[in-house]
């Protein structure tokens, strides 16, 4: 259907879909909420094993349930959001929010881009910020010096600098340890 329309009618607000799509769309979207919802909910709840799998594959099913519910649940928020707009930057405002109203399509297929946009670099700062509280976890367990002395480029240098380390006024002991990468 979409491939008879061409790009430039495509561009403009004269292009609508039946509307017995968006009620299928909005159906959808409303049983993958619930569905991802509640593995979520068992993820995080219940005693299943891969229990991040399932809060993870919950959450994707929220994702995208919101995102093809949102033509219709949509259209009350931005009602509100066009009073707001209004209120808050008179003319400017509610000429803003009455451009919004009449495709929720369009505006929502907008706002779906940022939300799974947000998420993903949400998703990627939780799992860096995970990651280096991991590290640094595992660091503060295992490592019971105080200092580490070492090449910012990787590269050896000389073995002096450990005795004079050692000298330091109340420096106990100094362990000297030397690395090299190997191909195999």
């Amino acid at each position: 259907r979409t491939s008879r329309i061409s790009p430039v009618q495509a561009l403009g607000d004269t292009v609508a879909l039946p509307e017995s799509s968006i009620r299928r769309r909005f159906a959808g979207g409303v049983l993958a909420v619930v569905a991802g919802g509640a593995a979520a909910g068992t993820g995080l709840f219940g005693s299943v094993h891969h229990s991040g799998y399932w809060v993870g594959g919950g959450l994707l099913a929220v994702l995208l349930g919101v995102t093809a519910a949102s033509p219709i649940v949509c259209r009350p928020f931005l009602v509100g959001a066009r009073w707001l707009a209004a209120k808050a930057f008179s003319a400017v405002g509610n000429l803003a929010g009455q451009a919004s109203l009449p495709n929720p399509r369009r505006t929502t297929a907008t706002a779906s881009a940022l939300m799974i946009g947000l998420a993903l670099a949400c998703t990627r700062a939780i799992v860096g910020s995970s990651a280096k509280a991991s590290v640094n976890d595992t660091i503060a367990k295992n490592f019971i010096g105080d200092y580490v002395v070492g090449s910012n480029f990787g590269q050896p240098f000389s073995t002096a600098i450990a005795r004079k380390v050692a000298r330091v006024p109340g420096v106990q002991q100094v362990v000297r340890q030397r690395y090299a990468f190997v191909e195999a």
